[in-house]
């Protein structure tokens, strides 16, 4: 996978009268993905902010928004390109050396959660905003 890649994943998110959960590589296509467990994070997202706006050199990313409407944003081939996500059965990959960022466009906050797979080069963010 060297592009991004945007994933609906309506099966994999199962609601009721209690809410939803999400089983989000049950669905995709080829072996889940490994985790660097160090690397799992949860954001809170305030409306209007911008987060992330960095790269990582070393380490393909997942990340998964929810909670209302933001956009994301990443930079492939010498553009910009933006997606809206408003959906919270929608999985993201971001392969290495990808710059990526996510603005919350909605009246409330919004959450994601991420996480890089393992590699041995070393691996860091690094700033090249984009928004």
């Amino acid at each position: 996978m060297n592009h991004v890649q945007i994933i609906p994943l309506p099966e994999g998110l199962k609601t009721d009268g209690r809410g939803w959960v999400l089983f989000p590589f049950q669905n995709i296509p080829g072996p889940a993905p490994q985790a660097d467990l160090w690397t799992l994070h949860v954001v809170r997202s305030e409306p209007g902010a911008i987060r992330g706006n960095h790269y990582h050199p070393g380490s393909a990313e997942w990340l998964h928004i929810f909670g209302g409407r933001a956009t994301f944003h990443w930079e492939e081939d010498g553009q910009v390109r933006s997606r809206v996500i408003d959906r919270d059965d929608v999985l993201i990959f971001i392969p290495p050396g990808i710059s990526h960022a996510v603005t919350n466009d909605s009246d409330r906050a919004v959450y994601l959660w991420a996480f890089r797979e393992p590699s041995d080069q070393p691996d860091e963010s690094r700033s090249r905003p984009i928004v």
